[in-house]
C-alpha cells in the first residue's frame, strides 16, 4: 500500500514539475518576442494574438509606434505580468 501512495505522489508531482516547465518556457519565450512551444493560437487579429496553454494564457501585441511586442501574462484567468507601454 505504501508502495501505491508513494508512486500517486511522485506522479503528481513529475507532472506538476511538467507543467510549471511549460509555462516558464512559455513565458521566456513570448518575452523575447518568439511564439511560444505549448500554446495554441486561438485568435489572430491586426491588433495581436491570444495563446492559450494548460491553465495558462498570453496576449500579445505589437507596439504601433515601437513595433516591439508587448504581452500580458495569465494564469487561471489571473493576470500575473505584462510589460505594457503608455
Amino acid at each position: 500500500m505504501k508502495n501505491k501512495k508513494k508512486i500517486i505522489i511522485i506522479s503528481i508531482l513529475l507532472v506538476v514539475v511538467i507543467w510549471i516547465s511549460f509555462y516558464f518556457i512559455d513565458s521566456a519565450r513570448v518575452a523575447d518576442e518568439k511564439e511560444p512551444l505549448f500554446c495554441i493560437n486561438v485568435d489572430e487579429k491586426d491588433d495581436g494574438e491570444h495563446y492559450v496553454g494548460l491553465g495558462y494564457s498570453f496576449l500579445v501585441y505589437q507596439h504601433p509606434i515601437t513595433g516591439k511586442k508587448e504581452y500580458s501574462g495569465y494564469l487561471f484567468g489571473i493576470e500575473i505580468n505584462n510589460n505594457f507601454t503608455n
